[in-house]
């Protein structure tokens, strides 16, 4: 029997910073566009794999399923109706063109990370398919490269997104994130343990949120394209040293201010910008439900926003537990993070 190998792959929680990634990388063009900053931490919630080497790539997942040989033109002729399992071929063409590598089988056990829903499910994959060739044929590929081959294969997958979400490879618990040609990645150590909530609203269309923001880069052609540059530029970047300094200090109120500050530029300058089908409707009803608000220290949006995903910061384990609770009994399945 082929030697069989586990593999996890965390998602992650965008705490500040949503969008700066991809943004910063239009300073090759226009060097006035900021660089790119944010505040990532991995989460509880990932995708756990069973993989082993095979003659053949195949990937199962419910009821998402690929066999093919494993030649570039057969995996060249797979298209992209289904977004998440073109990344799994996108990085599986990677790693073919690229490294000497056969076949491998993938096989999905077990996913509590929701698709499409802001915590990253297709980095993850990518970075779960990477890590499977690399394990298993040992190609001794570094974390951080692990990182750009996902994020690649991301991108040809045609998802305009950012290196942020590819944070997932490297297993750290909270880091501030600097884009710009290179990628600096720094590790914060709050001096208070941090208690967060975050729950799934709904799956949105991320490819599409992406596709309407890159509009408005790299040269600002009219109002629109101003406030969406300076939202994830000069505001973000004031956003990321505050959300530290108030980390590192143990100023957890002033950091739950912060974010609903954060949620209520996003919703001035970004959603009108989205138009009425990416309208944050259930986010905000959820925000301002008077159980919730009893409970919360500040709330704001998780990735590319558009009602995918809500986080809390709480002020305590007990209000962590009963704001769950509250969740729960309103419809949403909550999650607990601490940091």
């Amino acid at each position: 029997m082929p030697k069989e190998v586990k593999i996890f792959v965390p998602g992650r929680l965008c705490l500040f910073g949503e969008h700066s990634d991809w943004a910063s990388e239009y300073r090759s063009i226009n060097k006035n566009i900021e660089k790119g900053y944010a505040l990532v931490a991995t989460i509880n919630q990932g995708i756990y794999a069973r993989v082993k080497k095979s003659k053949k790539f195949k990937f199962s997942f419910n009821d998402k399923n690929i066999c093919f040989e494993m030649d570039l033109k057969k995996l060249k002729e797979y298209n992209f109706r289904d977004e998440f399992l073109s990344c799994v071929i996108e990085t599986a063409k990677y790693m073919l063109n690229n490294y000497n590598v056969s076949g491998i089988d993938i096989n999905i056990e077990d996913m509590d990370l929701p698709i499409g829903s802001g915590l990253s499910s297709s980095s993850a994959i990518c970075v779960l398919v990477v890590k499977a060739f690399n394990n298993l044929y040992k190609l001794k590929i570094e974390l951080e490269d692990i990182m750009n081959i996902s994020y690649g294969s991301e991108r040809s997958a045609n998802f305009k997104c950012g290196k942020m979400d590819h944070i997932c490879a490297l297993g750290k618990k909270l880091v501030k994130m600097e884009f710009d040609k290179e990628l600096n990645i720094k590790e914060i150590k709050p001096k208070n343990k941090l208690y967060f909530v975050f729950c799934i609203i709904k799956k949105k269309n991320t490819r599409k949120i992406l596709e309407i923001l890159n509009e408005s880069y790299p040269n600002i052609k009219e109002l629109k394209d101003k406030a969406v540059q300076k939202t994830f530029g000069e505001y973000n970047k004031q956003t990321i040293t505050k959300a530290i300094e108030y980390i590192e200090n143990g100023y957890v109120k002033r950091l739950g201010k912060l974010m609903t500050e954060s949620q209520k530029i996003f919703d001035k300058n970004i959603t009108p910008v989205l138009g009425e089908e990416f309208k944050e409707v259930n986010l905000h009803k959820i925000i301002n439900d008077k159980e919730v608000k009893k409970l919360i220290l500040g709330a704001k949006g998780v990735g590319s926003h558009g009602d995918g995903a809500v986080q809390f910061l709480v002020e305590s384990k007990e209000k962590q537990k009963e704001l769950q609770k509250v969740l729960d009994k309103i419809g949403y399945k909550a999650y607990k993070l601490d940091i």
